[in-house]
């Protein structure tokens, strides 16, 4: 793989971490039933696999809060308290981009050294692909969308109605119209955040293992570089551009083409 200097596990000289007993605090908070999640410091197959597994953990964990509010965003759709949806799913924007965070740390916070070395030491059957939190946002994507939807056809106005140059010509009434056209945006924002994690791990995936397209003709099908699963990293080329609201993406281009052509 590499000719890399390993680095031993030993103790670290110094206090060790101690929980304490039962507090009101931890009744709320529940660190120490999550704490058993971690691999036992002991246990460690590399120094910075605990940062490599918290950092998984932080973004399953802001994928499963995205799951929670995203879900009641569409709550929120079906009784047309539209402005509520927005917020919400403004926060499911903000968890995606601390998901994004995570995985810049972990890039700029490993080397590609340790980094292969971890790898090299994981059971082997392990892949991103198997994570629930990138399941589970799929399938919620869909619902709200779903959802969604529905709220605009019950206003008698089409998706291409809430950029503002549609040829229906419906007016807001109430602020129903230009309410579902915040909801558009922020289901834009959150797909926008959520591509950026998938090119964000494309890159590191690129930087870490190889695969980069520039190079993909040198190699032949045997070398090319792998995912965990053994499967070349190419296929993540379709997730880094996997739309989960492409209809809003396709009227925006609409929009757009139409707006050249008037112009002109």
């Amino acid at each position: 793989m590499t000719d890399v200097q390993e680095r031993p596990v030993t103790a670290v000289p110094g206090p060790a971490y101690v929980v304490g007993g039962p507090t009101g605090y931890d009744d709320v908070v529940g660190f120490t039933k999550v704490l058993p999640a971690m691999r036992p410091l002991d246990e460690l197959p590399h120094p910075d696999f605990l940062l490599f597994q918290s950092l998984h953990v932080m973004t399953e964990l802001c994928w499963y809060n995205m799951h929670f509010e995203i879900n009641r965003a569409a709550r929120e759709l079906d009784g047309g308290r539209y402005g509520e949806a927005t917020r919400l799913l403004e926060r499911a924007v903000r968890l995606q981009r601390l998901a994004s965070d995570h995985l810049d740390h972990l890039r700029d916070m490993i080397t590609q050294a340790d980094f292969l070395q971890i790898r090299g030491r994981l059971p082997g059957n392990d892949s991103g692909t198997d994570s629930p939190g990138a399941r589970n946002l799929h399938r919620v994507a869909r619902h709200v969308w779903l959802r969604f939807a529905d709220a605009v056809h019950r206003q008698g106005a089409e998706i291409r109605d809430l950029f503002g140059t549609g040829p229906s010509e419906v007016a807001p009434r109430d602020g129903e119209v230009s309410g579902l056209a915040e909801v558009a945006q922020a289901l834009m924002q959150l797909d926008d955040a959520l591509l950026d994690w998938q090119q964000v791990h494309q890159r590191l995936v690129w930087s870490r293992v190889g695969g980069h397209p520039s190079f993909r003709e040198r190699h032949e099908d045997a070398d090319r570089p792998t995912g965990m699963s053994g499967r070349p990293v190419d296929l993540l080329d379709k997730f880094a551009v996997r739309l989960h609201f492409p209809e809003l993406w396709r009227e925006a281009q609409t929009v757009a083409s139409h707006e050249a052509a008037h112009y002109a």
